[in-house]
């Protein structure tokens, strides 16, 4: 992180140090310096590419999850079809409890990119979070189908199938 604060010193006008400084502030989980390096970079240049997207996982990292919402919708703005901020979207829903407007952000990603394992694992989890189980196992399946190294997918399929079988 010296390295980022060094150059940030150095160009203290480049957006660019800011963004790098917050995404290696990112990497070692320091969440609340990475969020100010990216409200720095947008200040510095509103038009930074992605920046939207950084801020507000950051954000959702340390549980300021209205803030992250706004974020990363003004992320999408910008990029419409991109499937890894609906997914995004959709877990700051989910974790607030909000598993109806997380699922429909989970189905968008989905419908963007159909081969998106991860999206399809997470609406899993909203469907199990919401006791709809069918649903549940259907879209942990096909996470599974199209990444089967997802370990802690497989077993919990196999937790649930357990529950079928025994319920």
């Amino acid at each position: 992180l010296e390295y980022g604060k060094k150059k940030i010193e150095e160009e203290p006008e480049d957006p660019m140090a800011y963004y790098e400084y917050g995404v290696q502030c990112t990497e070692f989980r320091a969440y609340e310096e990475a969020a100010v390096a990216f409200k720095k970079t947008l200040d510095l240049s509103p038009a930074f590419p992605s920046v939207e997207v950084q801020l507000g996982m950051s954000l959702f990292n340390l549980g300021r999850y209205k803030e992250s919402i706004n974020y990363l919708q003004q992320g999408l703005s910008k990029e419409p079809e991109n499937p890894g901020l609906y997914n995004n979207l959709a877990s700051v829903y989910f974790e607030m409890g909000e598993l109806d407007k997380a699922v429909d952000l989970y189905t968008k990603a989905i419908s963007i990119h159909p081969g998106y394992a991860a999206a399809y694992k997470n609406l899993g989890l909203a469907y199990l979070k919401s006791k709809v189980m069918d649903k549940s196992l259907d879209s942990l399946r096909k996470a599974i189908s199209i990444n089967p190294t997802m370990e802690d997918v497989s077993r919990l399929i196999k937790e649930l199938e357990g529950l079928k079988i025994d319920g």
